[in-house]
């Protein structure tokens, strides 16, 4: 039988669960609490993984406002799972302090083979355009499609706006901002993180280091920085949005997000390539390096150690 104690100190209550399994308690007033696994449980109630974030929940007997949420914590010496309810009705920390996590389990190790692939991707492109003026027989098609499309150079100019310094801060510190409203510390960080580091590397490391040029201009181009940007945002607005409670955020929300993040993302590409600026490896190397810097980042802040500390600032 689940054991409820309320801890008024801390404003959490914590619940004590049988092995391998975690309800989603929202039942009625005056039903009995979910029993051991195997037992028949309330109508309402419904048995989750254990590493699943829960649906609001509401504990009438116990006199704890709704809604509440449920955040489900690793498994104890004892083979049991610590449930800890914030009375607030906000989420953001585990059991034990720990900060929410960015990726959940079942994503980390595509996350970790996505980012690789982006590093593969990177530094074959880096090695094959290092030094050189003119493009490839992909770019040259690629580039040629683009400039045949025969958009006015003014509506290039206003998309491309979108991956300048300005536009990017706006848009870096609404998504932190929004992070941070619902005490999300880490996705706030990294949203911030994430795009600046994802600039240096591009600006400071890849651009002199591969010193690729174009032939209109002689600007340096190799990884395109408009792409690196807006691909980093849109990485770290979907990390944030995957990690969202339901209650939130919808899915149909998180994909409709997300495609206009993408789309957006590969017009201000288009636009740079459009406008003489970059070839297009180019600006699939800004958004390899977009995409794998942000889930870095992601997996670097997910480590415990890390938790840790950002649970001590989202309590």
């Amino acid at each position: 039988m689940a054991q409820i104690t309320k801890k008024t100190t801390t404003r959490s209550i914590l619940v004590s669960l049988p092995p391998m399994c975690c309800p989603c308690v929202g039942r009625a007033e005056g039903q009995a609490p979910v029993g051991a696994r195997g037992s028949r449980a309330p109508a309402a109630a419904r048995w989750y993984p254990a590493t699943q974030w829960f649906n609001p929940v509401t504990l009438c007997d116990q006199g704890i406002p709704e809604p509440t949420e449920l955040a489900c914590g690793p498994m104890g010496p004892e083979d049991q799972v610590a449930v800890a309810a914030d009375v607030s009705g906000r989420p953001g920390r585990r059991p034990g302090g720990l900060a929410a996590p960015l990726l959940p389990s079942g994503v980390r190790r595509p996350a970790v083979i996505i980012a690789l692939g982006c590093l593969v991707l990177v530094v074959t492109l880096g090695v094959l355009y290092a030094h050189q003026s003119h493009g490839r027989a992909i770019d040259q098609t690629v580039d040629s499609w683009v400039m045949g499309l025969h958009i006015r150079s003014g509506t290039l100019e206003l998309i491309s706006q979108l991956g300048d310094a300005p536009a990017m801060t706006v848009m870096t510190a609404a998504l932190a901002l929004g992070c941070l409203t619902v005490r999300r510390l880490s996705g706030a960080v990294l949203a911030v993180a994430g795009v600046l580091l994802a600039m240096g590397l591009t600006e400071a490391v890849l651009k002199p280091l591969v010193h690729r040029t174009i032939t209109a201009s002689h600007f340096v181009t190799y990884p395109s920085g408009h792409t690196t940007a807006l691909f980093a945002l849109s990485t770290a607005l979907t990390v944030v949005l995957v990690s969202a409670t339901p209650r939130r955020v919808g899915p149909a929300v998180v994909i409709g997000v997300i495609a206009v993040a993408v789309v957006v993302s590969g017009a201000v590409g288009m636009a740079m390539i459009g406008l003489g600026f970059h070839y297009f490896t180019d600006t699939v190397a800004g958004a390899a390096v977009g995409i794998g810097v942000v889930l870095a980042t992601a997996l670097l802040l997910d480590l415990d150690v890390i938790r840790r500390w950002l649970g001590r600032f989202s309590r």
